[in-house]
């Protein structure tokens, strides 16, 4: 009698640990999945929405512009979210051929940026070759 009383209690424990097992996974999966794919996890749509809206003259664009550059620059973590390597790519950084093979290993492993992003295309159509700005005034 005391061998089922105590197979019952084993069970029972096995069959509710199992079950919060099952609970926590499902609980945690979009944290998990945002773990692994880091795209958007510093530059999300609020700083996207800046950038799409980033107006003014050539002068006062290229002000705000850089401006926001700087404030993704100051971003922990900006160098491996590809959204912010490519707004940085499109602002203009000092070093445009690096930022673009970042960005292209980056675009390699799966780690695409939004298309919410102004300007986004195909990756070859953005090699820095074709992309020689000094800055984001040289785009009008």
């Amino acid at each position: 009698m005391k061998h089922k009383i105590l197979f019952g209690i084993v069970l029972a424990i096995a069959v509710l640990s199992a079950g919060l097992n099952v609970v926590q996974v499902i609980k945690n999966k979009n944290d998990i999945a945002a773990m692994k794919n880091p795209v958007g996890s510093v530059c999300g749509d609020d700083i996207i929405n800046k950038y799409n809206n980033i107006k003014g003259r050539k002068e006062e664009y290229t002000k705000n512009a850089k401006a926001l550059g700087d404030e993704i620059s100051k971003k922990a973590g900006n160098e491996k979210d590809s959204n912010c390597v490519m707004m940085r790519l499109f602002i203009g950084t000092e070093n445009q051929e690096q930022t673009f093979k970042n960005l292209e290993e980056m675009i390699n492993k799966g780690q695409n940026p939004s298309l919410k992003i102004n300007g986004v295309s195909y990756i070859k159509y953005l090699k820095p070759s074709s992309l020689k700005y000094r800055d984001v005034g040289d785009l009008f």
